[in-house]
């Protein structure tokens, strides 16, 4: 059968689409979101998940709102008993080097806590048997003073909460990953919380899956991902600082090309949407590659070799809202319902599929084991259960 998921906090990431590249068959039976405007979106991408599966809005989508008595009625009422897993991304600000790095006083963090409670009652009632959390790398690093960084006493937590109810056995490791190396264009660096019951590590084939390295491969160049045309437009809309830089960055990148021997990029480009009037060129063009995308990520800049200025434009053009998609491993298509705001702050929130695929790929490999052993153990079981009674008849 289908492996039985809830993706609260996922944003427009769909981990099913990572899943079915990966050949195994996705169930999504709960998708909770805050944001009430990504609901086209996400019946869009989770079709053809039933009504009502999709929880969005400040009320509904909101998971620190939602208790275990509401949770297991929407499971009951769609006709779910079992939950096989959890994929989720909760609030990354708590933990960000970018940010204050508040961790547990930070108000956001409350989203993290009712995820792991979703993943506790689940484990006790719907046999939930592992889980996949995603957050930032700096949630690896301690405050001054502090032993352990926050990632530790998250699972010791995690682990400490399922025993308290009756969960035993579970193991949570750190899985950190990138996208430069699941062939995308797009340097977004992403630690992942792995959890498993015991009866995904039972075997030594599965021990071994889960133990081994995730894959490396070679990234996508930016060209990859865009469409060959100018947008003479595009320079004329920016503001005089603004000109500068991106005539400053263009002469910076002939100087290299020129410089440089065997140097081979098609494209760079300038990552300034924090702060688009940057007058400095020093370390912001980045070559064949964008940067990791932020919510407010607006100003991204092609600047393209000189053999390439008769299609880009004598200065390059921006980056549009479908090519950051592709360079998210996120089909355009998806999105069409979303605003461009939206989709930047979308982008901004997800994580790629790709990406998520590499982490999920051991797990639910796991996962078919154990399934595999079921079916076996519920076929002697019935051959027992048949032998008995044809004994007894005789």
């Amino acid at each position: 059968r289908s492996v039985r998921v809830a993706s609260p906090c996922v944003g427009v990431a769909r981990p099913a689409s990572a899943a079915q590249a990966l050949q195994y068959p996705w169930e999504s039976i709960l998708i909770c979101d805050i944001e009430a405007e990504l609901t086209p979106a996400l019946e869009r991408l989770h079709r053809p998940a039933r009504a009502g599966l999709i929880r969005t809005g400040p009320r509904k989508g909101d998971v620190t709102r939602l208790t275990q008595e509401t949770l297991q009625r929407h499971l009951a009422e769609h006709g779910y008993k079992v939950c096989d897993g959890l994929v989720s991304g909760f609030p990354c600000p708590p933990y960000s080097s970018i940010g204050a790095r508040l961790l547990g006083d930070d108000p956001r963090a409350q989203v993290c806590t009712a995820v792991i409670m979703m993943i506790v009652w689940m484990a006790k009632e719907n046999h939930l048997v592992w889980f996949v959390l995603e957050n930032v790398p700096g949630i690896m690093k301690r405050k001054r003073g502090e032993p352990e960084s926050f990632a530790d006493k998250l699972m010791k937590y995690i682990v400490e909460k399922l025993e308290l109810h009756g969960c035993m056995g579970w193991n949570v490791v750190l899985r950190p990953h990138t996208s430069a190396n699941c062939a995308l264009c797009q340097h977004r660096d992403r630690v992942f919380f792995v959890g498993t019951a015991p009866c995904l590590r039972a075997s030594h084939v599965q021990r071994a899956m889960q133990a081994a390295p995730l894959p490396v491969r070679a990234a996508a160049g930016l060209m990859s991902v865009l469409e060959r045309r100018s947008s003479p437009g595009d320079f004329a809309g920016l503001t005089p600082n603004q000109q500068l830089n991106v005539m400053a960055q263009v002469k910076k990148f002939d100087e290299i090309e020129a410089s440089t021997p065997g140097f081979d990029c098609a494209m760079a480009a300038i990552d300034a949407g924090r702060n688009p009037d940057l007058d400095s060129v020093d370390d912001n063009l980045k070559f064949d590659r964008v940067s990791t995308f932020r919510t407010n990520n607006k100003f991204i800049w092609l600047v393209p070799q000189k053999a390439l200025r008769d299609i880009f434009g004598p200065y390059g053009r921006l980056m549009t809202r479908e090519e950051k998609c592709r360079a998210s491993g996120i089909e355009p298509r998806s999105l069409v319902d979303l605003s461009t705001h939206r989709v930047e702050v979308a982008l901004g929130n997800t994580i790629p599929p790709p990406l998520v695929g590499d982490v999920l790929a051991p797990v639910l490999a796991s996962w078919t084991l154990y399934m595999r052993d079921l079916q076996v153990d519920d076929r002697c079981m019935f051959s027992v259960c048949a032998s008995c009674v044809l004994r007894c008849v005789i």
